[in-house]
């Protein structure tokens, strides 16, 4: 008994020993910590001063200052005094004697500055967030950490670890309590220390639940016996899941308890007979790394068991592996699902991290090179090893001049920048024998000696390289050899390859050119023995590593793939701004839910308990509340609508039991019926019924097809039954949603090891039946005016006659089909495929989608963040737990359907009859005529706008104000004629970077303050423009001016009457009009020139108006004469027949193009459309596409895939498509403002067939983030572009299919030099900080990169000795480059759109988003196989896989297992 009561006094001495070091050197630890945080402080001060004196708008204000670092500069001095009585008391030695509890009662009245810090933490951690959205600021804070040698980790940590530390003492001194018995002089200090530290945390909210977690994780630690190692709480924060599953290893299978922290996985052995447990071993979450493990599996990993609902654990730093099973898939499920997101939370904080110190280090080191240039100071020659180095520096020297010029604050920052420099690639030494090191070692920078490589370089290189993938293995005939099914080619081949295809001109530049492709990794040596060389050497493709048959050691390489992590439905609806709020409640964290919603939110789609997965196509499934919460004040802040998008099942069995006031909704509609309004607080909106919604079933009998008459009265029916058996009616109805979103999230490690989180969404287009509505009612007005016009002229020619009466029938069936399109309720919300269509719904697209990618940089989770929280009640009361970044999102469309044929798609391939040849020739000989028809009229509507801005301005200057006209397009061409003529007046049109982007004139005036706003026309409230329009006082000028515009318009139109092909249009109309036209033509001349000389004499502008009207009024009478002429030759050679089918193909292609520009645009205003992303920032991207599609109008490339010659009826969809292309080109896209809380632009359409106009109306919260510009009345012209390839191969190139990829590709080239004309043109007025290498990258990298796409498509067109489909790919690329809307097209829609877009999608990943090379055949299989696109081909209830033969080219094969969908 004496002995054991000697060890266990050992034991309790030796542990108290240990707390008491364990105490003493954390304190040390977090003083030295909170020092350092101290000291940023100051920085931070220094900074705002600096600011402030330089009257530089900044965020850094005293008050945010203050509010992010609150007290912490009082807590700091509170440990510094209790260091100095810890070191006293400790000076002699750390053991169980030392009283250290009794130190701390030293600060007892000093804590409450706890308690203040704690109240102000959620604040702090706003302007936190806050801060980290701005780049400069956040530069500052990862500079200072970076200096300070604290690079690794984020300011997010030092804000929270006051409030970890205080957390810390309750446990730290019960377990030192624990160790410490009565009769040590300690004990009582101790006692007091412990409650003492338990109230300061208990009046802090968050101190006080983080205790409540650690002290669980401590008394769990307790039952566990024989524990080695640090204890968990020293590492982790709480418990993510536990739970018994089977482990296998070393031969043996055994069931052990494993628990799972955030920082550390634990598995112990439970005793059968007293349930205690044993510890048995411990894995850190950042050694370890796991798999999963098909079911069925028996290997030597399982011990020959097979095994299911099991995943492999590998501990990497032991380097050994074992099974885990557990009892059901679930359990597997959630179990590998925790794992995961412990990974990706230490890898995005790690690499979040490192990636902006790299930026922060690559900028200021950039800076500082540019500096030393124009100073010539520091860089010399230097001589190492008999060589000489020019515009080099020795460590020594650089250490000097960063402390002299005040880069760094002293000699220990100096160095460590010097290091960060060397690590970032901005400076090497000479020989790359060593690291930064203070001394005479030489060293320079990379951009000065040509080896300083931008990232954008390296895609330039990795794009290049997948592009030859493509185009080798698009071959049918492919020069890879596929031996031991592996896919090789030898670096002879290759490079003689290359020389015939003219990518390279000499050899030596095509073993660089494989070098760099080695080096990057996209081609590697099929034995990884040597680097590239020119020879009989066998090399391979990284991407296709596991995907030919590969062994293991190939698989292992494949890791981490780019994997699926979820497949949803969803649904999105928007609520609009109100000064209340939006009327719904968020709660809960991973995922986030709809607590609570008002009447008004509930009719709009909202309901209790959904689940949130994005707002404003922000993902948020596995985000905290405060970042959704965020996103909400965000909108309400800007007045703004919110859209949200919730998990949505596509069908819903609901009862409903009528009140008085009956069921509350309407129906309408038939086959099927579709709920049209719904009551606010009703039985149907509480049971999440909306507009919009269909009758699927009605008590279980299916009224899909039934009539609006059949469905009321089944439910009638059901009622009535239901009272009679039951004593109370009710009726069970099945009603199906409308407008759902497929979304698939996906995730990859990208080249610079940071997790990349990917989004696809396949949206059913919102315009599908509005744009054909829109389309018939103007056709319908056209030809209502155009058959009111002709009845005029009273012509007696019977066949005339006739096409009158079927002219009137036209105008009935237009009016029949805009009526059936315009109903705002409909169910499908798409037109799908292999369906008979009523002859309205027949003007539609089959199979309308636009496939939305959304690539997101990882959110940066700060070190201090908790996973998922037990309590909801922690979660609501506090944003400190997590506080995730929101990074850049950048946006991809692609907008896919079935090729508009003027026969139904589903007709078999030999059913189809091309429209003859010349029945098209007569259709483009009529719309010349029409295009005459509208241009005339146009010059007509100039002169009467004209005479109603003169008549403005003359009664402005009388004194008189008339009621503003909408004359805002020739208004604003007015002004800016002024703004380049008269120096005496001045207007404001947005900023002068906008001045001089888009219109190429300058302000005239610098500040336009002094000038006073007039009611002058320019000031009219019809004027599309945001800004005050300014006028000097003075307004005889402006009459003059408008009065030389006049002047220019009747010399325009007089020249149009002697147009040659004017006359040669009316030729054949004078035997059936009134009057012949050469006698019309004579008299609107004379005309014209007595009014244009009565405006030359009047210049003082007395009797200007008077004198106009007079001659107008003539000029009118003869105006319309000249119309009715025109009108009639337009009749002669128009057949009705062949416009209704141009009508209809016209249709489909205006539909998916206002679907594609409406999304582009939309991206464009929140800056997440960046066409060229490895370039430029999303903000940059978005500003350049603006500019060039306003510059030199917008291009729209449609790709269609075919099958084969054989597949006749797609040769005359694709010649349909071809005779429609003339009609796209009259397309004129506007933009204007409105009040709506659409997600999406309000479409409105006017015109003619000559030129339609869609305008695109976006709220007016929104309208300030476009540039003025975009709203010129001009609208953007459309350039169409159609390519087509045959994915299966023939003797004989397509005649068709070589006629129209020659033509894209001129239309292609003539695109580029235009743009690339307004690129350089631009580049010359942009002042550039750069050194030569960055500004030469910045405006030449992209313009070479489209060079060699043009080459390389020109090359495959050119060449059609070696048929196959890799053009397509190129064409592609090529339109994503120069900024294009694509479309892609095929027979159905969805199988070979799908082919080509999960293609290009994995070629975007790869060149602008870090996916690595040897990962793009994964990610283009993972997309064909479980992207949200498949949901578009299994919804269609339509088997045109299987009647489809195998592509030869694997680049367009789906997975083998999609064959029998």
């Amino acid at each position: 008994e004496v002995l054991l009561m000697m060890a266990m006094e050992e034991k309790t001495k030796r542990f108290r020993t240990h707390v008491v070091k364990e105490i003493y050197e954390t304190e040390k630890d977090y003083t030295k910590k909170i020092r350092f945080f101290t000291h940023i402080l100051e920085k931070a001060r220094q900074k705002a001063m600096q600011d402030a004196a330089a009257k530089v708008e900044s965020s850094f204000t005293d008050e945010k200052i203050k509010t992010l670092f609150c007290n912490i500069e009082e807590i700091t001095a509170m440990h510094e005094d209790l260091m100095e009585v810890l070191d006293k008391t400790c000076a002699t030695s750390l053991s169980y004697e030392t009283p250290i509890a009794g130190c701390y009662l030293v600060i007892r009245e000093k804590l409450g500055a706890y308690k203040m810090y704690g109240e102000n933490n959620e604040q702090s951690q706003k302007v936190l967030y806050e801060f980290e959205e701005q780049q400069s600021v956040k530069a500052f804070f990862v500079a200072a950490l970076l200096l300070g040698g604290h690079g690794d980790e984020d300011l997010s940590s030092y804000v929270f670890k006051p409030i970890q530390r205080i957390c810390k003492y309750p446990l730290l001194f019960r377990e030192l309590l624990k160790y410490t018995p009565q009769g040590h002089p300690d004990h009582e200090n101790t006692k007091q220390a412990l409650a003492m530290m338990r109230e300061h945390c208990s009046v802090i909210n968050e101190a006080k639940r983080r205790v409540e977690k650690l002290e669980r994780i401590a008394d769990l630690q307790n039952t566990i016996e024989g524990w080695e190692g640090s204890n968990v709480v020293d590492t982790c924060n709480e418990l993510v899941r536990e739970g018994i599953l089977v482990k296998i290893s070393a031969g043996n299978s055994q069931e052990r308890m494993f628990y799972l922290f955030d920082n550390l996985l634990v598995y112990c052995k439970k005793s059968l007979i007293n349930k205690s447990l044993s510890f048995r071993g411990r894995i850190p979450v950042e050694n370890l790394d796991f798999e999963s493990i098909e079911d069925g599996t028996s290997d030597f990993h399982t011990n020959g068991i097979t095994v299911t609902n099991s995943w492999k654990v590998h501990n990497i730093a032991k380097n050994k592996w074992f099974v885990l099973y557990a009892k059901t898939a679930e359990d597997k499920q959630q179990w590998m699902e925790a794992l995961r997101k412990l990974k990706e939370k230490r890898k995005r904080l790690a690499a979040g991290i490192a990636n902006d110190t790299h930026i922060v280090v690559m900028e200021k080191g950039r800076k500082m090179h540019d500096k030393l240039l124009v100073s010539k100071e520091l860089l010399r020659d230097h001589k190492v090893m008999l060589r000489t180095y020019t515009l080099s520096f020795t460590g020594e020297e650089l250490v000097q001049w960063l402390v002299a010029n005040k880069e760094v604050a002293d000699k220990d920052e100096a160095i460590i920048f010097g290091q960060a420099l060397v690590e970032s690639g901005v400076i090497h030494h000479v020989q790359d024998k060593h690291q930064f090191k203070i001394g005479d070692l030489v060293y320079r920078f990379r951009f000065d000696d040509r080896t300083f490589r931008a990232k954008c370089e390296t895609a330039d290189l990795v794009s290049r390289g997948l592009m030859l993938y493509v185009r080798l293995h698009g071959q049918f005939n492919s020069l890879i050899r596929h031996e031991q099914n592996k896919c090789n080619i030898s670096a002879r081949k290759l490079l003689d390859w290359l020389m015939e295809e003219k990518d390279i001109e000499r050899r030596e530049e095509g073993v660089q050119l494989g070098q760099d492709l080695f080096a990057t990794n996209v081609i590697r040596h099929v034995s990884d023995a040597q680097d590239f060389k020119d020879g009989k050497i066998n090399y391979r493709f990284t991407a296709d590593d596991g995907h030919d048959g590969s062994d293991k050691k190939t698989l292992a390489l494949t890791r981490p793939e780019f994997s699926r992590f979820q497949l949803l439905v969803s649904f999105t609806f928007s609520i609009p701004y109100s000064q209340g709020g939006y009327g719904i409640e968020l709660a809960g964290f991973d995922p986030i839910k709809i607590k609570s919603v008002n009447s008004e939110a509930q009719l709009l789609g909202a309901a209790t308990g959904q689940i949130i997965v994005a707002i404003n196509r922000r993902y948020l499934m596995d985000s905290h509340l405060a970042e959704a919460q965020f996103l909400i004040d965000a909108q309400l802040k800007a007045k703004a609508p919110v859209h949200i998008t919730v998990l949505k099942n596509n069908s819903l069995y609901v009862t409903l039991t009528p009140t008085e006031t009956g069921m509350g909704f309407q129906l309408r509609g038939s086959a099927p019926v579709v709920v049209s309004e719904v009551d606010k607080d009703s039985i149907t909106a509480e049971a999440s019924i909306i507009p919009g919604c269909c009758i699927l079933k009605v008590d279980n009998e299916d009224v899909v097809h039934s009539t609006h008459e059949q469905v009321v009265a089944s439910i009638k029916t059901c009622l009535a039954e239901s009272k009679q058996k039951h004593g109370v009616s009710k009726v069970l109805l099945k009603v199906g949603f409308g407008r759902l979103e497929q979304f698939t999230a996906y995730h990859y490690d990208s080249t610079d090891e940071i997790p990349i989180e990917v989004f696809e969404w396949t949206l059913e287009s919102p315009y599908t039946f509005l744009v054909p509505a829109l389309l018939m009612k103007l056709y319908k007005e056209e030809a209502q005016q155009l058959h009111t016009d002709i009845q005029k002229a009273k012509v007696k020619d019977p066949k005339f006659n006739e096409y009158l009466s079927e002219l009137k029938t036209l105008v009935s069936n237009y009016k029949r089909t805009h009526s059936q399109l315009q109903v705002i309720s409909r169910y499908p919300s798409y037109k799908p495929y292999g369906t008979t269509y009523s002859i309205a719904v027949d003007q539609c697209p089959t199979n309308l989608h636009t496939i939305m990618l959304t690539v997101a940089s990882p959110r940066p989770v700060h070190a201090h963040a908790s996973e998922k929280a037990g309590e909801e009640s922690e979660e609501a009361s506090s944003t400190s737990n997590l506080m995730s970044t929101l990074k850049d999102h950048t946006n991809y469309y692609t907008t896919t359907m079935t090729i508009p044929s003027k026969e139904s798609p589903a007709t078999l391939p030999n059913q189809k009859v091309p429209i003859p040849a010349e029945q098209i020739s007569a259709f483009q000989e009529a719309q010349d005529r029409r295009k005459m028809v509208a241009e005339v009229e146009k010059m007509m509507n100039g002169l009467n706008k004209q005479l109603e801005v003169i008549n403005r301005l003359h009664g402005q200057l009388q004194g008189s104000h008339p009621e503003p006209v909408d004359d805002s397009h020739l208004a604003v061409q007015l002004r800016m004629s002024m703004l380049s003529t008269f120096a005496e007046l001045s207007f404001s049109f947005g900023t002068s970077a906008e001045l001089s982007s888009f219109n190429g004139h300058k302000p005239l005036l610098e500040n336009i303050d002094d000038l006073t706003p007039n009611a002058s026309p320019l000031n009219s409230p019809m004027l599309p423009r945001r800004s005050r329009f300014y006028t000097a006082v003075n307004t005889r000028p402006m009459i003059k001016l408008a009065a030389d515009e006049l002047v220019k318009k009747i010399t325009a139109y007089h020249q149009l009457l002697g147009d040659k092909q004017l006359k040669k249009i009316l030729e054949g109309a004078d035997t059936l009009a009134p009057r012949p036209h050469a006698e019309v033509i004579t008299d609107l001349k004379h005309t014209l020139n007595e009014m244009m000389y009565e405006v030359q004499q009047d210049m003082e502008c007395k009797l200007l108006t008077d004198t106009v009207k007079k001659h107008l009024d003539m000029v009118e009478l003869h105006h319309q004469e000249l119309l009715l002429c025109l009108k009639i030759s337009v009749c002669l050679c128009d057949d009705l027949e062949v416009l209704q089918i141009m009508d209809k193909l016209f249709s489909h292609t205006l539909t998916a193009i206002t679907s594609a520009f409406a999304n582009h645009l939309q991206a464009a205003i929140h800056r997440t459309l960046n066409p060229w992303a490895e370039y430029k920032s999303n903000e940059e991207g978005s500003e350049l596409w603006l500019q060039l599609i306003v510059n030199r109008g917008l291009l729209v490339y449609l790709e269609c895939t075919m099958m084969t010659e054989a597949a006749a009826g797609e040769m005359v969809s694709l010649g349909d498509m071809e005779a429609v292309l003339s009609q796209i080109k009259t397309i004129v896209l506007h933009v204007s403002e409105t009040d709506t809380d659409a997600e999406l632009p309000v479409v409105s359409l006017s015109g003619n067939r000559a030129g339609v106009h869609v305008t695109f109306s976006i709220p007016t919260f929104l309208h300030k983030q476009l540039p003025e510009a975009v709203f010129s009345s001009e609208g953007i012209t459309v350039r169409p572009v159609l390519f087509n390839t045959s994915l299966f191969e023939s003797e004989n190139k397509l005649e068709l299919e070589t006629k129209l990829n020659t033509q894209a590709f001129t239309i292609l080239q003539d695109y580029y030099r235009s743009m690339r004309s307004f690129l350089l043109g631009k580049s010359k007025h942009t002042e550039h900080n750069d050194s030569g290498v960055l500004a030469i990258a910045q405006i030449n990298r992209p313009l070479n990169a489209i060079d060699n796409l043009v080459r390389q498509l020109n090359v495959a067109i050119q060449n059609p000795s070696r048929p196959g489909v890799g053009q397509l790919a190129i064409a592609s690329e090529l339109a994503m480059r120069l900024g294009a809307l694509r479309l892609n097209v095929c027979n159905s829609g969805c199988y070979r759109s799908q082919l080509s877009c999960s293609l290009s999608q994995a070629m975007t990943l790869t060149r602008c988003h870090g996916l690595p090379p040897r990962l793009l055949r994964t990610a283009v299989n993972t997309i064909r196989k479980d992207g949200s696109m498949v949901y578009v081909a299994k919804k269609n209830n339509v088997d045109v896989l299987n009647s489809s033969p195998k592509p030869p080219t694997r680049l367009y094969q789906l997975p083998s297992d999609m064959y029998s969908i």
